[in-house]
């Protein structure tokens, strides 16, 4: 079991859904949290709780390599080192029309994988010192079947899903875990403006407990909800043209 009492946290996008209640639960193990994100006032609410030992709080917008240059910066200044990075920022960009939108697509992949590649190059620098370096990343479901009107969003999770796969086998070999988040439909800020009906929609109080749980064994993926996972695996398995038919009919 990873121990985070007395860790060095580093959570980027902890400003609301998973990602604050994510911070709540790390403070209750006693981690020393840095927390990031665009918008801090509901995380600067929480400062007057906790010592600044505790609970340190950097503005980073992760689409800009810039302020993450700065936020990596500013932890070097206070800490030797962090013990764990969580990059938690995401953000969802729906398409104006229903045709290809390549700008939609590149807003998408500014925060989903071009973000976390910079937090990945900034965290690795952080970790280099700590005695159990560990990352943890968010991607989602979405990265595990072409749904319609997804093809920003989806298409990024992707990219970052494999990514990460690479990664895994190969920081491995220099003690650096690394732990793959996978969340389905969660109850959050994104999900809210979705017209459409999200199966096994979970709130973000419950699916941060999924993933404390899963990051104090280290899995290599934690994946919930398990309902949507064996769905998405059915219908990947079923013929092509049975598949793209059935996807096709989903809401746009």
């Amino acid at each position: 079991m990873y121990n985070f009492k007395n860790k060095t946290v580093w959570l980027i996008g902890a400003s609301s859904g998973i990602g604050y209640h994510l911070l709540l639960r790390l403070l209750d193990t006693g981690a020393k949290v840095i927390a990031s994100g665009r918008n801090l006032a509901k995380i600067e609410a929480l400062v007057p709780q906790y010592s600044p030992e505790q609970l340190s709080i950097i503005f980073c917008d992760v689409t800009t390599p810039l302020s993450v240059i700065q936020a990596k910066e500013y932890i070097q200044t206070k800490f030797e080192y962090i013990d764990t990075i969580i990059i938690n920022a995401g953000a969802s960009y729906d398409a104006p029309s229903q045709q290809l939108c390549v700008q939609n697509i590149l807003k998408n992949h500014a925060v989903n994988f071009n973000g976390m590649l910079y937090c990945l190059e900034a965290g690795l620098e952080l970790l280099a010192a700590a005695p159990s370096p560990y990352i943890v990343a968010t991607t989602s479901m979405a990265a595990l079947i072409g749904m319609p009107r997804a093809e920003g969003y989806g298409s990024a999770k992707a990219a970052a899903r494999y990514m990460l796969q690479c990664l895994q086998s190969f920081l491995i070999r220099d003690n650096i875990t690394l732990t793959i988040i996978t969340p389905g439909f969660v109850d959050t800020p994104l999900t809210k403006k979705n017209k459409f009906p999200m199966p096994f929609l979970l709130d973000a109080k419950a699916a941060s407990f999924k993933i404390l749980k899963g990051m104090q064994r280290q899995q290599p993926e934690i994946i919930f909800p398990k309902r949507l996972w064996w769905l998405i695996c059915t219908v990947n398995l079923l013929p092509k043209r049975l598949k793209i038919l059935i996807l096709s009919k989903l809401p746009r």
